[in-house]
């Protein structure tokens, strides 16, 4: 978690980039990580007494005859809650329409939607995501704070349906919407509960504290359609992640048609939905944030240093970059413009004449509603059986979802998701993909891009947008590349607000017992080296 990012690096008419991956290093891919998980009498304790008021609240019309939970949360995966699949056989008498379609786990072939019959006597298996309040006091007390929990469930609740009905009034026949539609790139939201009647409510087992109460029920995408998260190791190639951020453009395309049509450009999206107002930074979590921001960036310090050497120059910016980042964080938060940023991005910027508040400065136009966490954990992918490529994508997770410049989506996903090596052979094309799918998705929306939108353009904010990609990497990677459940120790001691000695986040993070972290020390190195070669930092 970090702090909020900026708002908002030769105009290019070309045709659409060549999308083969001459590389054609395809990434493994992974299941849900509850797939390997344990189904044991403790969990189904949980379920009986936990889950199953929690459901019936959902599906009031429904009697639940049987639920089967699933759990096993990868380390690095969800810090920030628990994951639970849950199977429910519900008998109903009211129609319950099932988002999608079911597809054949073994071969991957697809059937025709499940529709329970209005037939009481008919019954229908649910194939459900349970996303909970993570078990750790420290990260419970923490998360209330930010307040990200209830911000994802409004997403889903307000904020994204509002923008379906935007676009479905865009695209008045059902082959265009089903065409363009938004709605194909989340999973199907069933329910949840946020409020301070279950903040504080919490069933003791012999395995520790289980929060329950606060939670978001959806599809799981998994059983129902057959999808499933790419490695978060191998980093992705080109197919994948055209596929990506074709469906961001489409996000971003979207809510910038609406804050135009709908609000008459007289307005921001977050004065209108308050789950895109900031929750992280404030006074009340500023302290923690910081603790949390700390822990892992020291940890990166500590790689660079041992892989590249103390005296190394990597080892130097890094040293200078951490004297500075905090204050490069205040700055952003305060100032948001163009200009500054480009001044930041110099090797040797000025940092004195950024506090200039005399200067005229060129703030940045191109916001909209940015995912905010967009990279491979919180991507699920479909492939075709026989070739095994991606033929379609998934967001999911809308824990961090702000209104914001559209680059730092791209910069988040790109930075956290893919290698060096395929950055230097495919950012462009990359950058290519969402340029063409943001002009071609605002054209059938009917409206007009930002006036200065141009690819020439989208690289210069692109490259401005470079120094937030580096921190939430140098934040996010130490997390998410962790080999081992107690590896995650260090950010709950931090999250208590407990000091860290940066030699023990390294000994912790970067090893397995006395295995090194190879693919930890490769991307944090690789994209130091990227950074100072390309003169962000």
């Amino acid at each position: 978690m970090l702090p909020r990012p900026p708002r908002g690096g030769q105009t290019a008419s070309g045709s659409q980039p060549n999308l083969n991956n001459n590389n054609n290093n395809m990434v493994h891919k992974r299941n849900y990580p509850f797939e390997e998980g344990r189904s044991d009498s403790k969990v189904a304790k949980i379920c009986e007494i936990s889950f199953r008021p929690l459901i019936q609240k959902v599906f009031p019309d429904s009697e639940i005859l049987k639920l089967k939970v699933r759990i096993g949360t990868m380390p690095g995966d969800n810090f920030t809650s628990v994951i639970y699949a849950v199977e429910a056989l519900l008998k109903s008498s009211v129609q319950i329409t099932v988002s999608g379609q079911t597809g054949d786990l073994k071969t991957g072939a697809r059937v025709s939607d499940q529709v329970n019959s209005t037939d009481p006597s008919q019954t229908q298996v649910l194939h459900l995501i349970m996303k909970c309040f993570p078990n750790h006091p420290a990260r419970q007390d923490f998360f209330r704070k930010i307040d990200i929990f209830r911000k994802e469930l409004d997403v889903y609740r307000f904020l994204l349906p509002e923008l379906i009905q935007f676009e479905k009034q865009r695209f008045p026949l059902s082959n265009d919407s089903q065409r363009w539609g938004l709605l194909s790139a989340f999973p199907h939201f069933y329910g949840g509960a946020y409020g301070d009647d279950y903040n504080r409510y919490w069933e003791h087992y012999n395995n520790g504290q289980i929060a329950h109460g606060n939670f978001i029920l959806v599809e799981d995408l998994r059983k129902t359609q057959g999808y499933r998260m790419a490695s978060k190791y191998v980093g992705l190639d080109l197919p994948h992640c055209s596929l990506v951020v074709q469906e961001i453009a489409k996000l971003h395309a979207l809510s910038m048609a609406y804050i135009k049509v709908k609000l008459e450009n007289s307005s921001s999206l977050s004065d209108h939905f308050d789950c895109l107002k900031e929750t992280i930074v404030t006074p009340q979590t500023e302290e923690v944030a910081s603790t949390l921001f700390n822990a892992s960036f020291l940890t990166s310090v500590e790689i660079v240093k041992q892989e590249t050497g103390c005296d190394s120059i990597y080892s130097q910016k890094m040293r200078q970059f951490g004297n500075q980042v905090h204050w490069i964080f205040g700055h952003i938060l305060a100032g948001n413009t163009d200009m500054s940023l480009e001044e930041m991005l110099k090797i040797k910027p000025n940092f004195e004449d950024l506090h200039d508040q005399n200067k005229t400065r060129k703030r940045n136009n191109w916001y909209v509603l940015t995912h905010g966490d967009c990279y491979v954990n919180n991507i699920l992918f479909k492939y075709e059986p026989k070739t095994n490529q991606p033929i379609s994508v998934k967001l999911v997770d809308f824990q961090l979802a702000r209104e914001n410049c559209l680059t730092i989506d791209l910069v988040n996903f790109i930075y956290l998701s893919t290698t060096q090596n395929f950055r230097q052979e495919n950012l462009n094309k990359v950058l290519q993909v969402y340029y063409h799918s943001f002009i071609e998705y605002c054209r059938e929306l009917g409206v007009e891009p930002y006036d200065d939108f141009s690819m020439g353009n989208l690289k210069r904010k692109f490259h401005h947008a470079k120094i937030w990609g580096m921190i939430n990497s140098l934040f996010v990677l130490p997390v998410v590349l962790a080999d081992a459940a107690d590896e995650q120790f260090p950010l709950d001691r931090a999250a208590a607000g407990e000091e860290l000695n940066a030699s023990q986040m390294f000994d912790q993070l970067l090893k397995q017992g006395s295995k090194r972290n190879e693919k930890l020390a490769t991307r944090v190195v690789q994209l130091v080296q990227e950074m100072a070669e390309e003169g962000v930092i």
